[in-house]
């Protein structure tokens, strides 16, 4: 055993490991210790919320302390405050978050109380009983409601999954629970709706106890007079940084206690994200409730309630006391976060200014009597069970009376892991199978890993919300010596030694870490493709096991891709243990027969069952939705830039775009802005600013400079850091956005280096950036996020060992990442986005190379075709490599290649009038702004003329300037009359004639009446698919019949070596690459036929898909695309498969369209058969 784990490298633990290791020691050692309970409350910051008024009850009526009472908490002199009434009580105990104690009662106690989430090593005991109180009604949208990564609820929807608990004040908040976090049928818990535990506080008399906090803490506070709390919620990292926003906090209530703090206490309490920066900021603290204090307890003394979104507001209803809504960043929050209800229905007067809020305020009664009917409706809707007993009814229900075992669902529960969720055949055919499930008989659970790309995230969001997702993440539940037969088996598969010490307890405890105890019917692996989803799948008790294959799986393991084998060891490793599914269920009959054949010897023959592919016939058939195209919407960004007022300017409500223009105030030239948000929309753009800490409003990019950052202060430190670096990291020269910052190289390669760091900068923007170096080699400034202190090297022990430990770091740094010592000696010193247009200068005789790469080390394969020394090209990136510039250049047919400097002439286009770089047709009905300017000819720079709004023009062209500006031929619809050239940005196109990429990129759909025979391809581009076959073939046949057109719909790692190849058959104006589409299948149904040139198939569904569009096709003769045709009945198959075949089809489809006759396909009857077999292969 020792010999073979030797082939695995040592394993080092890490933090996370090492606390989990620590973990399971007591989890698996420490039986349940009876009427124990630990609390939680904002991961141990503090005593408050619903676990604190559960915890104040207990102790108030547990007169015999039957009770043990265990509080995490994180040491603060604070808390230390709050704690020291209770610490004499002997059945009270406080244990320090994430220490050895703190994990025992984890593992150990009964009661399990959070308000928030326990950490993601948490596993529940099933004897453990979890009650999560949440920490607030939502008025800003959650869950999988946000527009978000899904994947960023991945904690909270695991705690909520595997709590015994939920507890919810009002329906909305079930409906939370229920539908936005998706727990639907699968949740066996109970979702208790009583009220919320720690209203019960605001009702109660705390006015003494909280003055003698005012005190300890030295909070200004006169007791005569009323009280006004401030309370904003936490608006996230990406919304402005915190040493601004609380800036902005002391300004603003500075102004108003300037006006109104003769007559009121004018106090903040700030989000306990916010607090640290908030307690720090000197000229706050008189004023500032402390973190410590609780929330509902500080409403029981307040008068006046002022917030933006936060649930606070739904607590103090109870109190019928004003509520104002001060929500200045509502433009940038909605587009941000989203919320449940409009401005209008809320309980209380809004404002946008803090003016206007302080005008509010000294009309308080008045305003209080308008919104009389919306505060009488939020009562009713979400405090009517809060009567100061809600905590009451919680404890008889959950301490008091026999645990009730929740109703046995009858549906059977299904797990299934549905892959990497990227734009390929397996996630279609998973979500066309989970949104065709009949939900009335079976639950599902989507189990998901790690989401981080848009078009992983765009198709979670393409799942049924009947669906239950959970994730994928965190660190595994494994001891050391687990994780090292885990790491054997992603190595070498259930082979040598782990085929006899099999961690299948390992495998065990990490499902119940995710998925908790709910019982599992059916487990599936989706994806087929790797043993590590395989492995947990197989973990899944008491369940019936399945493993999809959807393709010719041992073709797939041998297939060569630039010389190597992608998918081999993963393969190899998946097949040891396809013997312990239950089934291995292929896609169709064909690939099914091949399967059993080929894996025979390894597999037990009886396990091989098919299931094909379900469709969506309602999406291939339906019309494309329309969605806003670009220049119809105010898009915002947020920035944290500086700026000055350049003339004198007037400052909007809101971005003044086809909107009444509110003007709240003007600048004074010379004034010194924060910029906090950009708002584009087409080419006019406005920005959201402060002036001396106070918001002002919106104004025009005109009126403004911005400014470049500068450093803010500079802290000099002796750290180690390990780089947690990505692809789209970089290293500056300085500080990003400082003046004299470049981009030195991407910073992604040099991923676990560690790194010295001798300074840490702050810019006048907020932003944090490292000083780093390696190898003695200065690397330059990087992003204070892409580094990662370490504790063991940065004096958590004692000098003389932590300089060994950084010695020792430092050797194996060079031995380790030796590779990465000459990346940095050949990284590139500096690269950088470019915009512009220049002409080429060619030699005469001299061939010119074009490469891959910046460092000039790849030639194309397929050269670029650069047609003069004055071809125009697009400039897109230039570089410095050991001191040679070059070019990232673009030619009209959108290939992209690099090349010296000495063949592009810089001067020649520096001050020319704007010339056309690139034409293209564009047919599309056009909707314009009234007032929008026409250029008379292609090259004007001035309008001659402006248009009406109607509905009655058209587009045919359109053209791309070296100005950067794109203009659209526009034509009177009725009298066919040319009237000149329009900016794009002031146009918006009709999609019943086109529609948008991903890139946001206008696509127009083939015209079938000007006798062009449209063919069409759709699918990942990648070596398998063969497409550089078909475009060949498609050559072949364009000399012959040259009314003909190409589409090519999808996105892949071949595609710029298919446009070389394209430019080099000269066929670029009959190709249409159209990038990755949401819906193809508006444009696939315009199209003459549907044409699929792959070297293998599972079970291809886009044959099935143009089938269901009553499309002819084309296709390689392959076992599985033979299968679906059925020889040829509905559609033409290759007699060989090369480009003679594919092109001897194509011309005999061509000049037999009207005579071929191929069988109709019934999708209706596919598709209820298809499910019928899934059905029959999971109720076996």
């Amino acid at each position: 055993m020792r010999k073979l784990l030797k082939r695995i490298k040592p394993i080092k633990l890490t933090e996370s490991q090492k606390m989990m290791e620590d973990y399971i020691h007591y989890y698996e050692s420490l039986p349940i210790v009876k009427n124990t309970i630990i609390y939680e409350s904002r991961e141990g910051q503090s005593l408050t919320d619903s676990p604190y008024a559960i915890f104040k009850y207990l102790l108030e009526i547990d007169r015999e302390k039957k009770y043990h009472h265990i509080w995490t908490v994180q040491e603060s002199d604070e808390l230390n405050h709050i704690i020291s009434r209770y610490k004499d009580i002997e059945n009270i105990t406080f244990v320090e978050r994430n220490s050895s104690e703190y994990l025992q009662a984890l593992a150990s106690a009964e009661y399990l109380i959070n308000n928030a989430t326990f950490q993601n090593f948490f596993i529940k005991k099933k004897e453990q009983i979890y009650i999560n109180t949440w920490h607030g009604t939502p008025l800003k949208t959650m869950g999988f409601d946000m527009p978000d990564n899904p994947f960023n609820a991945r904690n909270v929807v695991r705690n909520f999954f595997i709590s015994d608990y939920l507890l919810s004040p009002n329906r909305h908040t079930t409906d939370m629970y229920q539908n936005s976090y998706r727990l639907n049928d699968t949740y066996t818990g109970e979702i208790l709706e009583y009220g919320y535990p720690r209203i019960d506080s605001t009702f109660q008399d705390n006015q003494a106890y909280l003055h003698s906090l005012f005190t300890i803490f030295n909070i200004e506070f006169d007791k005569d007079k009323p009280v006004i709390l401030y309370a904003p919620t936490w608006k996230g990292k990406n919304i402005h940084s915190p040493s601004n926003a609380v800036h902005q906090i002391h300004a603003e209530m500075s102004y108003l206690r300037k006006l109104h703090g003769e007559n009121y206490n004018i106090l903040i309490k700030v989000h306990p994200y916010l607090y640290k920066e908030a307690r720090e900021y000197a000229p706050l603290k008189p004023y500032l409730i402390r973190d410590v204090i609780d929330t509902n307890e500080m409403l029981s003394i307040t008068d006046i309630l002022i917030t933006d979104y936060s649930s606070i507001f739904f607590d103090f209803l109870v109190t019928d006391k004003p509520i104002f809504f001060y929500v200045w960043d509502d433009d940038m929050y909605v587009n941000e976060r989203g919320r449940y209800f409009s401005l209008a229905e809320l309980p209380g007067p809004t404002s946008a200014t803090i003016v206007e809020l302080s005008e509010q305020i000294k009309h308080v009664d008045s305003y209080a009597e308008k919104n009389k009917e919306n505060y009488q409706k939020m009562k009713e809707n979400f405090v009517i069970h809060d009567d100061g007993k809600a905590t009451e009814r919680y404890v008889n229900h959950i301490f008091n009376l026999p645990k009730s075992e929740k109703k046995e669902n009858s549906k059977k529960n299904l797990l299934i892991y549905p892959g990497g969720m990227a734009n390929n055949g397996i996630t279609s055919s998973f979500i066309n199978l989970v949104n065709n499930l009949d939900y009335s008989r079976y639950n599902v659970i989507c189990f998901i890993g790690s989401t981080n790309r848009k078009e992983q995230i765009e198709n979670i969001e393409k799942i049924t919300e009947k669906a239950t997702l959970l994730f994928r993440y965190g660190t595994p539940a494994y001891t050391k010596a687990e994780r090292k037969l885990d790491r054997y088996l992603q190595e070498y598969g259930k082979t040598g030694i782990v085929e006899k010490n099999y961690p299948q307890q390992a495998y065990n405890r990490e499902m119940k870490r995710l998925i908790g105890h709910v019982r599992i019917d059916v487990a599936i692996d989706f994806s087929g493709y790797s043993i590590y989803p395989a492995k947990l799948i197989l973990a899944v008790p008491n369940s019936y096991k399945i493993c999809f294959i959807h393709s010719d799986i041992v073709a797939d393991k041998d297939r060569t891709v630039d010389g190597t084998k992608p998918h081999e060891k993963s393969l190899t490793n998946l097949f040891t243990v396809y013997d312990d599914f239950d089934i291995l269920l292929s896609v169709s009959k064909i690939t099914n027969d091949i399967n059993r054949e080929k894996l025979k010897h390894l597999v037990n023959p009886d396990k091989f069952k098919y299931s094909v592919n379900t469709l969506n016939p309602e999406k291939v058939l339906a019309e494309d939705s329309p969605k806003k195209a670009s220049g119809d919407e105010i898009k915002i960004q947020i920035i944290n830039q500086q700026a000055n007022v350049i003339e004198m300017a007037e400052v909007y409500e809101v971005v003044p775009i086809n909107q009444s223009k509110k003007i709240l105030s003007q600048m004074e030239v010379n004034s010194e802005v924060e910029v906090i948000a950009k708002a584009s929309y087409s080419d006019e753009v406005y920005y959201k600013i402060r002036f001396e800490g106070i918001y002002r409003g919106w104004i025009s990019e005109k009126s403004i400079k911005i400014k470049p950052d500068t450093i803010a202060s500079v802290e000099k430190v002796d750290y180690f850091a390990l780089l947690n670096t990505s692809a789209r990291c970089y290293l500056y020269s300085q500080p990003y956005n400082v003046d004299g910052c470049y981009t030195i190289s991407t910073a992604g390669f040099l991923r676990n280096l560690y790194v010295n760091i001798d300074e840490i900068v702050t810019t006048s923007s907020g932003r944090k950036y490292f000083h780093v170096s390696a190898f003695n080699e200065d690397l330059g400034w990087l992003n204070y996020n892409d580094a990662r202190l370490s504790k063991r090297l940065n004096g958590k022990y004692s000098t003389i060992v932590t300089s060994l430990l950084r010695k020792i770091t430092m050797l194996t740094n060079r031995f380790k990442y030796r590779n990465k010592k000459q990346l940095i000696e050949n990284r590139l010193l500096f690269e950088a986005e470019c915009e512009g247009f220049a002409r080429l200068n060619l030699p005469d005789n001299d061939k010119v190379v074009c490469f891959e790469d910046s460092r000039l080390s790849r030639p194309l394969e397929t050269n670029l075709v650069l047609e003069s020394t004055n071809q125009l090209v697009k400039l897109l990136k230039v570089a410095d490599f050991q001191g040679k510039k070059v070019y990232k250049i673009q030619t009209t047919y959108l290939e992209t290649a690099w090349i010296e400097s000495r063949y592009v002439d810089e001067q020649e286009l520096a001050d020319t009038e704007p010339l056309v770089f690139k034409e293209e047709s564009l047919e599309a009905k056009v909707l314009l702004k009234e007032g929008t300017g026409i250029y008379s000819s292609k090259v004007a720079t001035v309008f001659s003329d402006n248009v009406k709004e109607t509905n009655n023009y058209t587009t045919e062209k359109k053209i791309f300037r070296t100005d950067g500006k794109e203009l659209l031929q526009l034509q009177d619809n009725i009298s066919q009359r040319t009237l000149g050239w329009v900016d794009s940005r002031q146009v918006i196109l009709d999609e019943k004639y086109g529609t948008f990429n991903s890139s946001g990129k206008y696509i127009p759909y083939p015209k079938r009446e000007n006798d062009i025979f449209n063919f069409v391809t759709a699918g990942r581009l990648s070596p398998e698919k063969q497409h550089q076959l078909l475009i060949q073939a498609f050559a072949e046949f364009y000399k012959q019949y040259n009314q003909s057109h190409l589409y090519i719909v999808g996105n892949g790692a071949v595609k710029d070596e298919l446009l070389h190849l394209i430019s080099e058959l000269q066929i670029q104006h009959a190709v249409t690459f159209t990038g990755q589409l949401s819906n193809p299948y508006p444009l696939m149904k315009r199209c003459d036929c549907f044409v699929l040139t792959s070297a293998y198939e599972g079970q291809p569904m886009v044959l099935l898909e143009s089938l269901t569009l009553d499309l002819p096709i084309i296709s390689t003769d392959i076992p599985a695309c033979r299968y679906v045709l059925q020889d040829g009945a509905y559609g033409l198959l290759t007699k060989t498969n090369d480009v003679e075949g594919i092109k001897n089809e194509m011309i005999r489809l061509y000049e037999n369209k009207e005579s071929l006759d191929f069988k109709k396909f019934d999708y209706q009857s596919y598709n209820e058969q298809a499910i019928e077999d899934f059905y029959k292969n999971i109720n076996r």
